[in-house]
């Protein structure tokens, strides 16, 4: 995402920072997924729910 961002919409983001910052900010959001993916889980039928956990677990923050 942020080699995407730098290559191609740097123009809009010109103090973008680098990519251990980039990284660094996005690992301080994980707590907003897990909150996110609790209210989805919850929202959903019980049985579904059980899918659905497996699916968010297996999706590292780093991939988003």
């Amino acid at each position: 995402m942020h080699s995407f961002i730098k290559n191609y919409w740097f123009d809009w983001f010109p103090d973008l920072p680098s990519y251990q910052t980039f990284v660094f900010r996005l690992n301080q959001l994980e707590p907003t997924f897990q909150t996110l993916g609790q209210v989805l889980i919850e929202s959903l039928e019980p049985k579904l729910a059980t899918e659905i956990n497996s699916i968010v677990d297996s999706l590292p923050v780093m991939l988003a």
